[in-house]
């Protein structure tokens, strides 16, 4: 499955986040005309989940254009069930046959959270098997998505395909997985660049000096011209990874050495579930230094600092790593560059934003909510002005 993922994949697929990114700009366009304050990271989470479709399922769930909230797959429902029925593994089965009967209006929430992202799962799956034996049976050439290479793919040994309850839990995991940690990753970058000005400004420079004007029809930047044109904007998403890491959850192993580990002076016996949650590893004086709470792009300039780079774990390490690494950081600069280029974002509370300028924010991280995976708790309120005629 890795090759869908793949930066040749993802290139790829480039035109459908194009397509989105055009709908984005046109809205975001529309308040900057009015003057009217908006909340990017709504029109960021609505990006995502429609670009997601897109990828994932060739159909975009349409959410930016309805404006419909009811279409948005409740992820941080299904991740607090999750992790509430992940704390007890050995009840698992009995929790998921008697927490539905409890008569708690949250409990019942969260249940119907979760069905409602299976079905959006099945759905998904049901519709695009139709259309792949469809195409296959016309001969016609088929539309490239993650999905579908699934779809397509044969055992080596027997030629089986992938039974239909396999290929709806890695639609599941993909809706999951692939909509609120990429939307609220850049919601938190553009947090972090409102509330240091500074930085944004120089992003913003960076953009201007090396990238050309997107007047000549084009919606978007694309994957190769940011990818390497763009080093200080790198190192405000690196940065934002650091301090603000969305996927949180510790991820446990189990200790297999028959002699065990010491870990800070403790032995940890085999057989023990060992994990590490990123953020409070991210924020560990000892390794990042007392301004582990600053955010400050710079610091990845300082080769001490740049070598620890494989200790970040926004991403999970080793054989937890996300398989959607690329796509992620793909689509993060992509954006981002292109609406930096496009627009003047301002924090739409005046006081909040006369804060910022004056460097009160220099220490202070966003407040999250989180439950194993984490977003900006309340929105973030801006303006905009169009920089450029569109």
């Amino acid at each position: 499955m890795s090759h869908s993922f793949s930066i040749t994949s993802v290139k790829g697929m480039e035109q459908y986040l194009d397509q989105n990114i055009k709908i984005l700009r046109d809205k975001i366009a529309r308040f900057a005309k009015t003057g009217e304050a908006f909340d990017l990271k709504k029109l960021l989470h609505f990006y995502t989940i429609d670009v997601l479709g897109e990828l994932a399922f060739s159909r975009s769930f349409g959410v930016q254009a309805s404006g419909d909230e009811s279409r948005v797959p409740p992820v941080i429902p299904h991740t607090l069930l999750g992790s509430t029925l992940g704390a007890w593994p050995a009840m698992t089965q009995t929790l998921k046959q008697w927490l539905p009967r409890i008569p708690s209006a949250g409990l019942q929430n969260l249940f119907a959270g979760r069905a409602k992202c299976a079905g959006l799962a099945a759905e998904c799956v049901q519709r695009r098997v139709a259309e792949v034996e469809e195409d296959e049976n016309k001969g016609k050439v088929q539309r490239k998505d993650i999905l579908t290479s699934l779809i397509l793919a044969r055992h080596p040994d027997t030629g089986e395909k992938i039974a239909r309850a396999d290929l709806e839990a890695e639609a599941f995991g993909m809706i999951i997985a692939g909509t609120h940690t990429t939307s609220a990753t850049t919601t938190l970058l553009f947090w972090n660049l409102l509330h240091n000005p500074e930085a944004l400004s120089k992003c913003v420079q960076e953009v201007d000096e090396n990238l050309t004007s997107l007047d000549n029809g084009k919606d978007a930047y694309s994957i190769t011209e940011v990818e390497s044109s763009l080093p200080f904007l790198r190192t405000c998403v690196k940065e934002n990874y650091r301090t603000t890491p969305v996927f949180t959850m510790p991820l446990a192993r189990r200790m297999t050495a028959p002699e065990g580990i010491m870990v800070a002076g403790r032995h940890i016996k085999q057989g023990t579930s060992v994990a590490v949650c990123n953020h409070a590893f991210h924020h560990n004086p000892q390794v990042w230094g007392d301004d582990h709470g600053v955010f400050d792009p710079s610091r990845w300039d300082q080769p001490e600092t740049a070598a620890r780079a494989r200790y970040l774990m926004h991403f999970g390490l080793g054989g937890r790593q996300c398989l959607g690494k690329t796509l992620a950081q793909s689509n993060i600069y992509k954006l981002t560059s292109t609406l930096l280029r496009e627009f003047d974002f301002q924090l739409a509370d005046p006081m909040e934003r006369g804060l910022a300028t004056n460097g009160s924010f220099h220490v202070v991280l966003p407040e999250l909510i989180s439950v194993g995976v984490s977003d900006l708790a309340g929105p973030l309120m801006v303006t905009a002005n169009a920089r450029t005629q569109m």
